[in-house]
């Protein structure tokens, strides 16, 4: 079927009351806590300590050196480190930042590539 131009009517996408709006399925926006929220007081305060050594070994120009890092125990624990993300500049780290590794070299979360 063609309308009086010759051209073919545009496919119907959605069925209802408005074509315009699709159904949504699930929300558009997922409530997620923040890592300040989801970790203790105690861990916080490492993970804002660490991020500023690294934003300061990155001021004093340390950070040519060959696979360094700094890393901090995960305040209450034996086993579980805080370590810069792989590939992450240390100028770019911030509390939130480091991710969570255990000593057996397991991700205790999964947010980067250790």
């Amino acid at each position: 079927m063609v309308d009086a131009n010759n051209r073919a009517p545009a496919p119907q996408m959605f069925q209802g009351e408005n074509a315009m709006n699709p159904p949504v399925s699930s929300p558009a926006i997922k409530v997620v806590k923040s890592v300040r929220e989801q970790v203790s007081a105690e861990e916080w305060q490492a993970r804002v300590d660490l991020a500023a050594c690294y934003r300061l070994t990155a001021m004093y120009g340390m950070t040519e050196m060959i696979a360094n890092h700094i890393s901090c125990r995960v305040p209450g624990t034996t086993d579980q480190f805080l370590i810069n993300a792989y590939g992450m500049l240390y100028e770019e780290i911030d509390a939130s930042q480091p991710d969570q590794g255990r000593c057996r070299g397991q991700h205790a979360t999964q947010r980067h590539r250790l």
